[in-house]
């Protein structure tokens, strides 16, 4: 397990850092999702169902804290909710509801008093001053997918979710202007497009899916759907139905194949069959892009690890999930590592980065990230923030076909790290002509050691490297068909 740093270990017990771990390798729920419903019990025994509160038109800020944490004491005492609560809550114009939510399943009722007996931590009293309903239920986070205190989340009437951040009542009540309210008889609205979306390689064959609203007060009993790519209909669709007032579902369309960049573009023409009386929320556009393309084999990845390196691993997949290369379990923090890839063919490939931990290599614990870069040192890609897992795809088109130098058998540098001078010794199974040349990381050539005709056998070859600079270097074997790479280091 991690440790954290003193300060912190100070402050938390073993069990809430097991919470916090496991709230770590979620995402958050994005914006502009579906709220889910829910119905819990407040600490005063009322009940409360959010779609209830959503159905009687009102807003709903929940504020997802833990009593132990800091950063939810310090936003509960800038009173944002609580003068939320009293200006548009029930005592108030009655628009808005306010519920805050204790999310740690180990939190007793004396930790949310701040009374001395709390098992589990608290930083003070939360309820006395609340106006507001105050919830001890640690089920709803998950569905919520809460990772770290406080989350205020500010759900609009047509169960539509944003997170709102540690901000200011006014911001709070702000964010109502962005809510779609019911209009009209006959009105329908695309939440959001959920199908795929992701950037693709070669050619992507998917069915379209959007989730749609009916945002008019008569029931929705059918609808008529477009679906174009780059501008051109691909297919139109009849739905029918019985969606009441803020009911939504999904439509699924038929398959469509995409070879190049792509806007797919979903747009409603009818409601009930009769035109829609607000078609500004009928259109929904999502760019589909292309992968990275790269024309060449021999590619380099950089690992810069954080303050745990042993926990990052990595691995090359071709289009089949055959691993192609892999790497990782490193032992030093904070590091550069530099590693050279070779690809076997052109093709499709994935390369995904793990953490066995769960919190990725930034930013918490280090500042760590991955990079792969072409031979003229051009990046393809590269990140650093993700929990468990995270993939990146690409390309390779026109690469031309390189294959391993086996006839160089044996090799071998020393001393690596070279100081002053780098050996290198090999042996040919044959004879033939060389090409022996010293890279940098950045693909870029630094002296040419040899190029000639070799004879079957051993040979020696010596390199000065006493100027230099500390870093990685790469010798290249090539004989124009084939080509063989070995890294080492100089450090002066």
């Amino acid at each position: 397990m991690k440790k954290l740093p003193p300060i912190l270990k100070r402050n938390f017990t073993l069990t809430l850092l097991l919470v916090f771990a496991s709230f770590l390798a979620k995402a958050q729920l994005p914006d502009g999702s579906i709220a889910p419903n829910f119905t819990v019990i407040d600490i005063e025994g009322n009940t409360h169902t959010l779609y209830d509160y959503l159905d009687q038109g009102k807003t709903v800020v929940i504020d997802f804290m833990v009593t132990w944490s800091g950063s939810a004491w310090d936003y509960y005492n800038t009173d944002a909710t609580t003068d939320l609560y009293n200006l548009y809550g029930p005592d108030g114009t009655d628009e808005m509801v306010v519920l805050m939510i204790e999310s740690d399943d180990n939190t007793e009722l004396d930790c949310l008093f701040g009374q001395d007996s709390c098992i589990g931590g608290t930083v003070g009293d939360w309820v006395t001053d609340s106006p507001f309903p105050v919830i001890n239920d640690h089920t709803i986070r998950a569905d919520f997918e809460v990772n770290f205190f406080p989350t205020i989340y500010h759900i609009c009437p047509n169960r539509i979710i944003v997170e709102a951040g540690e901000v200011s009542t006014a911001v709070l009540y702000g964010l109502n202007d962005n809510c779609l309210s019911v209009f009209g008889n006959n009105n329908a609205g695309i939440l959001e497009y959920t199908g795929f979306q992701n950037a693709f390689c070669g050619s992507e064959t998917f069915a379209p899916i959007v989730k749609f609203q009916n945002l008019g007060l008569d029931n929705m009993t059918s609808a008529t759907f477009e679906v174009a790519l780059n501008g051109s209909v691909a297919e139109s669709m009849n739905w029918t139905g019985d969606l009441s007032t803020y009911g939504y579902t999904d439509i699924v369309f038929s398959d469509v194949t995409v070879t190049d960049v792509t806007t797919l573009e979903v747009n409603i023409t009818t409601v009930n069959g009769v035109m829609d009386e607000d078609d500004s929320n009928n259109l929904v556009s999502v760019d589909i892009p292309l992968v990275p393309q790269v024309d060449e084999f021999y590619l380099t990845l950089e690992i810069q690890t954080d303050n745990f390196p042993g926990e990052t691993s990595w691995g090359f997949y071709d289009a089949n999930g055959n691993i192609v290369a892999s790497g990782g379990g490193y032992d030093t923090k904070d590091t550069l590592y530099v590693e050279p890839i070779t690809l076997p063919d052109n093709g499709c490939f994935e390369f995904v980065i793990y953490d066995s931990y769960g919190d990725g290599i930034c930013c918490t614990f280090g500042n760590g990230f991955y990079k792969l870069m072409d031979n003229a040192g051009n990046t393809i890609f590269e990140g650093n923030d993700f929990a468990d897992s995270f993939t990146e795809g690409f390309q390779v088109d026109g690469a031309t076909a390189v294959r391993e130098l086996d006839s160089v058998t044996g090799l071998t540098l020393f001393p690596n790290p070279a100081r002053s001078e780098l050996n290198i010794q090999f042996n040919l199974t044959e004879s033939m002509p060389l090409n022996v040349t010293v890279f940098n990381t950045l693909g870029q050539l630094v002296t040419v050691v040899s190029s000639q005709d070799f004879t079957l056998g051993q040979h020696t070859l010596n390199v000065d490297v006493a100027n230099l600079s500390n870093g990685v270097y790469f010798v290249r074997f090539a004989n124009g068909e084939k080509q063989l790479t070995s890294k080492f280091t100089v450090l002066n």
